[in-house]
């Protein structure tokens, strides 16, 4: 026979009599005074010792103050026949399953206080005769929900709690956090006790997604660590809190009763943090935007500096040309000078392209920042710094553009240098073809 067979009979056999009282913990039925063995009840009890052999012991009847087992339940001896006293006795010994019947929740609680405060579930296989309830039915029982709610929101904080043991009747659990204005960390230490009155409670809530952060380490779960830590401070002030109210109660009682303190200040404390996160983002993402665009900036001019070697380099062929007398040679080197200076002119002059494009990529990005800083309230102590660094970026490439400017003018020095040496070399055969041309023109 196993439990949910072996209650079934107990709870028809616990209707048919009259005024019956539960002993020794949910496993014993007791009829006293005088009753009358009918036909349907010796049925059920000689059911019972049949299916159940090892029970037959624990069923005792007193008929003139002498006690007797059923033993003989087959001759029928008992049927119909009145006795003083009726004992149905099912411990758990001897094979028989694990099965309780009670009156109410509060018995039920009472009974296992110290099972359930250790951390054991509630029993499988029971009877609540004030509610008819049977544990097995689909039905559920909103008072034993709460034990169950309660039981979870402990196991959570033995989970988060620093340190834990496990004593004859309780858990006991060990937070080393500062609570409220402490100034020193200090272990406090809660005990898990589970009390009937919890079921009087009026709302527990559920644990919900707080199950979790049982787990020490969970991948899927985004600040995982930080939000175990959050609800470990929060458990530590809440209890700090009823302490300080002395309220006479047991600590878990008011534990229980302000689970929804626990949750809210599990929330304030995890917004407080994701604010912090989010601006700590933010700026993480404007100094890499800032430092990104610095290196660009110092790039562009640094790609024009390499290019500026083509200039000194240039004057060299002014000492080609110095000892030059032949016009075929002094041309070809002007020639080259010139391709030069132009050559290094367009390559400055790219340059300035590119800084136009970071000065619109600056506007966008940082334009998208301030509207970051002016929409997100967390985001809006940083604003000022954000245009403070847009407004530095665009000083700076303004400098950079004015040295392109230069650069590109530096550029034709060269060519210049050649025309003018030329020139003083040949000032007479230039003037000369220079009034040619002029006299062409205007004639």
């Amino acid at each position: 026979m196993n439990d949910r067979e072996l209650l079934s009979l107990l709870v028809r056999i616990f209707k048919a009599l009259p005024n019956p009282r539960v002993l020794e913990g949910g496993t014993k039925i007791k009829v006293e005074g005088a009753l009358l063995i009918t036909q349907d009840l010796f049925d059920l009890l000689k059911e019972l010792v049949e299916k159940l052999p090892s029970i037959n012991e624990y069923i005792v009847l007193e008929v003139d103050g002498i006690q007797h087992d059923f033993s003989d339940c087959s001759s029928n001896h008992y049927a119909e026949k009145n006795v003083s006293n009726l004992t149905v006795g099912f411990p758990r010994r001897n094979k028989i399953p694990e099965v309780y019947i009670f009156n109410n929740e509060f018995e039920l609680i009472q009974s296992h206080k110290k099972l359930l405060s250790c951390g054991n579930p509630l029993p499988k296989s029971f009877y609540l005769a004030s509610s008819d309830y049977i544990s097995d039915e689909s039905e559920s029982n909103t008072k034993l929900q709460k034990i169950e709610r309660v039981l979870d929101w402990f196991s959570i904080f033995e989970e988060i709690s620093n340190l834990n043991r496990k004593g004859d009747s309780c858990r006991e659990l060990i937070f080393i956090e500062k609570a409220g204005q402490e100034k020193l960390t200090k272990p406090i230490h809660f005990e898990t006790n589970i009390l009937a009155e919890m079921i009087d409670i009026e709302d527990i809530p559920d644990v919900g997604h707080f199950f979790d952060l049982k787990d020490e380490k969970n991948d899927s779960s985004l600040h995982h660590e930080e939000k175990r830590k959050f609800l470990r401070i929060a458990f530590v002030e809440t209890l700090a809190r009823v302490r300080a109210q002395k309220t006479g109660n047991d600590d878990s009682l008011e534990i229980v009763k302000s689970l929804d303190l626990i949750r809210n200040s599990y929330y304030e404390h995890l917004e407080l943090f994701m604010e912090d996160f989010v601006v700590s983002e933010f700026k993480k993402d404007i100094e890499e935007a800032h430092f990104s665009y610095l290196e660009k900036i110092e790039s562009v001019i640094g790609n024009i500096q390499g290019k500026l070697y083509a200039i000194p380099a240039s004057f060299l062929a002014l000492g080609a040309l110095a000892r030059s007398n032949n016009t075929e040679s002094n041309l070809l080197i002007l020639v080259a000078a010139g391709l030069a200076s132009l050559f290094t002119f367009l390559m400055i002059i790219s340059q300035k392209g590119r800084a136009e494009y970071l000065s619109s990529s600056i506007s966008f990005i940082f334009e998208k920042f301030e509207r970051n800083s002016e929409e997100e309230k967390s985001n809006i102590g940083i604003l000022s710094n954000v245009c403070d660094i847009k407004e530095s970026l665009c000083q700076q490439l303004e400098k950079k553009k004015k040295l392109i400017l230069f650069y590109a003018i530096v550029s034709w020095l060269p060519f210049l240098a050649s025309l003018i040496v030329i020139y003083i070399r040949f000032n007479e055969k230039i003037n000369s073809w220079l009034k040619s041309i002029l006299q062409y023109l205007l004639s």
